[in-house]
């Protein structure tokens, strides 16, 4: 992913798409009559693709969408009933199956989280099971009058996976999480905004731009202020509040010795003098 220029990228697979455009990248999950559902071929592809993003100091925004009028569907269920339920496949035995379900979240959830690229999730519809997992792993969601959320997992009778669990606390408290985990309630748009879980709601034509505004955005700022940001937020959930200070105050100390931060006060000020305004 070296050239700048706009261009699709070859993934290997129809099913998930790979495109770059000055320094944004989009991946679109694209088995639309399947409503996006994640297929393992789909998944281990989308562990390479996001390790190359976040290697790539070229890319320094990532837009994550679904193909379609849905963002996805979770896990294959058409697939899980044929194999009589989600279970190992062929000769993989009960440990292949979790090695490779710990490999595939964490190299997914996992790795939006933790990696210095920001990520928006670009949803033009539903969000289920481990699809509401993926989105919620992205730092920002953008939605529709047509996007819903929903936990699914208790109508196929599975407790939940892709970190559905601890994300959903993590943003919204137990008291939340119990009910839509439980009751498997759908969420629509106007709730899913006022709970976080959007944090924009536009009109169902206008997401895709939307998403990608603000992926423009992120990738005009600086990109190692950007992952200081990130790495804060996460270490706020269990540093207290003197620690977490000190930590900051070493990121900060990073940033303002860097390139970025010294072109942006430059700027800043010739913007002010050029302008009279502070």
């Amino acid at each position: 992913m070296s050239e700048r220029s706009s261009q699709h990228i070859d993934t290997g697979t129809d099913d998930l798409l790979l495109s770059l455009e000055d320094a944004v990248a989009t991946v679109t999950l694209n088995r639309s009559d399947a409503k996006n559902a994640l297929t393992p071929e789909m998944i281990d592809i989308l562990i390479g693709v996001l390790a190359d993003v976040d290697a790539d100091t070229g890319v320094r925004a990532l837009v994550l969408t679904g193909a379609g009028r849905a963002f996805c569907a979770g896990g294959d269920v058409k697939a899980f009933a044929q194999r009589g339920g989600d279970v190992p496949v062929g000769d993989d035995s009960v440990q292949d199956w979790f090695d490779n379900r710990t490999r595939r979240q964490t190299g997914i959830v996992g790795k939006l989280r933790s990696m210095n690229t920001p990520s928006i999730a670009a949803m033009p519809g539903a969000a289920a099971g481990a699809g509401f997992g993926l989105a919620l792993a992205c730092d920002l969601r953008v939605g529709c009058p047509s996007t819903f959320f929903t936990t699914a997992f208790i109508k196929i009778g599975l407790p939940g996976d892709f970190g559905v669990t601890w994300q959903l606390r993590d943003l919204l408290g137990a008291g939340q999480t119990t009910r839509l985990m439980l009751l498997s309630e759908r969420v629509g748009a106007d709730e899913a905004l006022s709970l976080g879980l959007l944090n924009r709601l536009v009109p169902d034509d206008e997401v895709a731009a939307t998403a990608r505004g603000i992926a423009g955005q992120l990738a005009g700022s600086s990109a190692q202020a950007i992952g200081a940001m990130k790495a804060n937020l996460r270490e706020a959930r269990h540093l207290d509040l003197a620690a977490a200070m000190d930590a900051e105050l070493v990121r900060y100390r990073a940033c303002a010795d860097g390139d970025e931060h010294k072109a942006a006060v430059r700027a800043f000020a010739a913007r002010s003098a050029s302008t009279g305004q502070r």
